[in-house]
């Protein structure tokens, strides 16, 4: 049977998948039999009991390994068709069946009429004519707006104006290191969480930020349009890092401004993205103050730190996590670092401790945790610093806007 999708085409007896444009990609093994039995289903909607059925009866699979296999088929497809709720997966949008291969291959058919054979002469003349009478106007246009070919549609979230509780008590910062060697034992230290101290109300004005972190194929557009140096090879060519989907990594803080102007946008200021991440509260992570470990993109701290009980060893796509601040921003604990604007200093009031760094001007700020950070620091008010001009396989960002 062959299954066509407007985002995919499946054929179950071949065992083969090929993205929208036709393309066989590698859709194996359980992904594949995920993908296959959502559409053999009525309404292509089945629950995760008779998913977990057909792929093996005799096996218990937990939550995170069912996102895992939905994300990895959308990742390996470049496209978001997939839908999850009241305990069961559905596919979005209409699949064609067939139990013929057309023209001996899975994908939808380009084959031509005699009718269009008689057109394809005419068409070209056409072109022609109308390519000539819009030259010149056509020039003018693309050197009037040539800096925005390639720009990627804006997704944001406004965050209104207003107060918020900013940083953290001490009585936070003590909890946030029992946390911390909950996890990671004698690789905490104290006065790395005293950088957080004090908590003060801050004022921030209305803005917009990016509802997700910005993706390879996002950054992959930027690249292309601008000509700018891209990224070490490293991260560029890593299978476990570099799916479209996934969050771009190994950017230094310049990388991240210069994406950021070019989409006429800019990187969010330090309050700005801790107001988005935790609202006006003062949760602790963006969805509240309880730790859930199948919220969100994390880690174990310390070296090497990944873990795959979220469902993800490494990076998640974007979006992909149930981290959800309350203003509706995603992936703001963990998946990737988050380059801030602005240098790294002292809140007002600390008179706990003076970090070293605080005198170093090309110390640069970054937020959010990352995907093998541990939940005592992917908190809402977690901060971190580090050179500019460093990369990290999850030095990431997102961007803001002004309103």
């Amino acid at each position: 049977m062959v299954y066509r999708h407007q985002s995919f085409t499946l054929n179950s007896d071949g065992k083969k998948a090929y993205n929208r444009y036709g393309d066989e990609v590698r859709l194996v093994g359980d992904a594949f039999r995920f993908l296959e039995f959502l559409c053999q289903q009525p309404n292509n909607r089945a629950t995760v009991t008779d998913i977990g059925d057909y792929l093996d009866r005799f096996k218990d699979f937990s939550d995170a390994y069912f996102r895992s296999l939905k994300n990895k088929i959308q990742t390996t497809l470049n496209a978001e068709f997939i839908d999850y709720g009241e305990g069961s997966y559905s596919i979005n949008g209409e699949i064609e069946q067939s139990e013929k291969l057309v023209e001996n291959k899975d994908i939808p058919s380009t084959a031509t009429s005699d009718n269009d054979n008689r057109k394809k002469f005419i068409i070209p003349i056409i072109i022609v004519i109308i390519l000539l009478g819009l030259g010149i106007v056509g020039y003018f246009i693309f050197n009037k707006t040539k800096n925005n070919v390639g720009k990627i549609t804006n997704d944001m979230v406004e965050i209104p104006a207003g107060e918020f509780l900013m940083g953290s008590t001490e009585d936070e910062i003590q909890q946030a290191f029992d946390l911390c060697v909950d996890k990671e034992g004698n690789y905490c230290v104290i006065d790395e969480y005293y950088i957080e101290y004090s908590q003060h109300s801050v004022y921030v004005d209305a803005f917009l930020i990016d509802r997700k972190e910005v993706s390879n194929a996002d950054y992959n557009l930027f690249i292309q349009a601008t000509k700018y140096p891209d990224r070490d090879a490293r991260y560029k060519n890593d299978v476990n890092l570099n799916g479209p989907l996934q969050p771009v990594v190994g950017v230094t803080w310049d990388d991240a401004y210069a994406f950021c102007k070019w989409a006429g946008k800019r990187l969010p200021l330090e309050s700005e993205w801790e107001k988005a991440a935790r609202g006006t509260d003062g949760r602790i992570w963006p969805w509240g103050s309880n730790w859930d470990p199948n919220k969100s993109n994390h880690g174990t701290g310390g070296e090497p730190g990944t873990d795959a009980s979220d469902g993800f060893l490494y990076t998640a796509p974007v979006g992909a996590t149930e981290d959800i601040s309350p203003y509706g921003v995603l992936n703001m604990a963990g998946n990737v670092f988050e380059w801030i604007d602005g240098d790294f200093g002292p809140y007002p009031g600390n008179d706990k401790y003076n970090h070293p760094e605080y005198q170093h001007s090309d110390s640069k700020l970054y937020r959010g945790g990352s995907y093998y950070t541990s939940r005592a620091d992917m908190r809402t008010a977690t901060r971190g610093y580090d050179s500019g001009s460093n990369t990290d396989v999850a030095s990431g960002f997102r961007c803001a806007k002004d309103i």
